[in-house]
């Protein structure tokens, strides 16, 4: 099969020299430069910065190149956040990237299902601090490497932690695997945390239930970097409270002048009422009635005025004559 491709490959150089006329060193030129961008394919865009805080950089080499918002991440880009610095990245599927200060993360492979999904991606935690939201690509496509560990995710929400010889993944939505070589942990609740350490060139990987560390600490200076964690407290499925009947307030209880009584919505006069009585609103009853409740220590008189002898004084209490 090897001879046969040589043979073609021979025959078609010189076809193409004894035709064209084309000057074989110039041919093998540009048959070098077309197998080149053959094997070189074009800038593949990842996504794009959509929160940058202070110092962000794409690394290439030994050149470091400012990162605004909007900017392109593209595949294989290495990009650092600095002391004091946090950002946040949208891939096209939409999975959000946050980093915290003294990060580095780059993406080494990417290859889309359609315009708007991957088939597969891979992500390179080196150090610092993440968020890692999934987006809509199928949750099997993603796969989270850091120098101690290897997570794959089933449609989460993760906190990760890298120092030298240590990560910690917290899981706060969803469910992920986090393995150490050949010892894997399963990350099935909200809190659950892999702690995975090397010392020696030995890897351990523990399982914790309460988290040690979260992203939201990281948050603390950048408010919007955590904006899409949902809330701590997850809601059990209750039965809608009952309604509460309707009552009416002292402002919706309506009266009646002059004592007439609430017909429906309308007033009427009391009919039972006698008529030969004053109303209680009429400014020419009689003003000679006694005022009702006097001071304390002191009593009616017998013309029904304040002080009158006092009780047992002699003069007993003399009430006024009630009438018209």
């Amino acid at each position: 099969m090897l001879g046969e491709q040589r043979l073609t490959t021979s025959w078609i150089f010189k076809l193409l020299c004894s035709i064209c006329k084309i000057p074989p060193a110039l041919l093998i030129v540009s048959y070098a430069s077309l197998a080149v961008a053959w094997a070189e394919p074009a800038t593949v865009k990842i996504g794009e910065a959509e929160i940058i805080r202070n110092e962000v950089v794409s690394v290439e080499g030994a050149k470091a190149s400012p990162i605004a918002v909007g900017d392109l991440v593209v595949r294989d880009e290495t990009v650092r956040t600095h002391a004091d610095s946090n950002a946040r990245f949208g891939l096209l599927d939409s999975t959000k990237l946050t980093l915290g200060p003294n990060s580095t993360l780059k993406i080494d492979r990417a290859v889309y299902s359609d315009e708007s999904r991957y088939k597969q991606i891979v992500i390179n935690l080196t150090e610092g601090s993440f968020r890692f939201i999934t987006g809509t690509s199928d949750k099997k496509s993603y796969k989270i490497e850091t120098p101690t560990a290897s997570v794959g995710v089933r449609g989460t929400i993760l906190d990760i932690l890298i120092s030298e010889n240590r990560t910690l993944v917290t899981l706060q939505e969803g469910q992920a695997s986090v393995c150490a070589g050949k010892k894997c942990t399963q990350l099935l609740e909200r809190g659950h945390t892999a702690d995975v350490t090397r010392q020696g060139g030995a890897v351990q990987i523990k399982r914790a239930l309460v988290p040690t560390w979260t992203f939201a600490s990281v948050c603390s200076s950048n408010a919007q970097l955590c904006a899409p964690l949902p809330s701590v407290v997850k809601r059990a499925n209750l039965p809608a409270p009952l309604a509460k009947p309707k009552t009416k307030g002292l402002a919706d209880i309506r009266t009646c002048p002059d004592g007439q009584s609430l017909v429906g919505d309308r007033c009427a006069p009391d009919l039972t009422r006698d008529t030969s009585l004053p109303r209680l609103n009429d400014l020419t009853r009689d003003g000679s009635l006694p005022t009702l409740g006097a001071p304390i220590g002191q009593d009616l008189g017998t013309a029904g005025r304040l002080g009158g002898p006092p009780l047992g004084g002699g003069g007993g209490l003399s009430l006024p004559r009630l009438g018209r």
